[in-house]
């Protein structure tokens, strides 16, 4: 269901509709293809509101060269899989594309990092590394991570917080929303990257979400 809103988002994202229409776009096109209900309220912004990381849908019209970020989830049978991009459209300012490498570099970091026995707090410190080189540690405004799974509203966060200082380890059999966000609020320039991933003795599974892939411009 994540990906067929994914999809959703991607096909209808253009100059003219606004943010609370794109926004039904993808939460049509999963219901019709059998979704349950979320946890919580698609979160999408676009243009100077892309620095707001929980930002729900306005009747804002979106225009040529904005970023346009969102987060949903897909639902079947209670089991929640979150996708999360952030796109452009038409070309975006050197200065957007920039920022999202580094949101880019940081998520892949963060993903290299994980692994059974690493704690979580290790996972967040190692995405945040790319950042400070940058000098945008500061900008780093949410947790790298978080378990996800069976949820009702309000949340569909479990009690897994990858965040720096958490001393649980990481095992097989776990499934987590892995995220790298950047907001620049002076810029009106936020970036947020990530999706659900699955952690198996095989390594990492990503289930739903972008995740770490080149800017798609429609």
């Amino acid at each position: 269901h994540a990906t067929v809103g994914l999809d959703a988002f991607r096909a209808a994202l253009r100059p003219g509709i606004t943010e609370i229409a794109l926004a039904g776009r993808l939460e049509g096109a999963m219901r019709a293809g059998g979704a349950d209900f979320w946890a919580i309220p698609t979160e999408l912004a676009s243009g100077p509101r892309t620095p707001g990381g929980h930002a729900t849908p306005r009747d804002r019209v979106i225009e040529p060269g904005d970023l346009v970020h969102v987060e949903f989830a897909g639902v079947a049978r209670r089991y929640h899989a979150v996708a999360i991009q952030t796109a452009a459209v038409g070309e975006p300012s050197q200065r957007a594309r920039e920022v999202y490498r580094l949101t880019r570099e940081s998520l892949r970091a963060g993903i290299t990092a994980v692994r059974p026995g690493v704690p979580a707090g290790a996972v967040e410190e190692a995405s945040l590394e790319p950042l400070r080189q940058a000098g945008l540690e500061a900008h780093a405004m949410m947790r790298f991570g978080y378990g996800v799974g069976v949820a009702y509203p309000p949340i569909w966060l479990e009690t897994l917080q990858m965040s720096r200082g958490t001393e649980r380890r990481l095992a097989p059999g776990m499934v987590f929303v892995l995220h790298a966000c950047v907001e620049l609020v002076d810029e009106g320039i936020g970036v947020i990257l990530g999706g659900t991933y699955a952690l198996t003795t095989a390594g990492l599974e990503m289930l739903s979400g972008a995740g770490d892939l080149d800017l798609h411009v429609a």
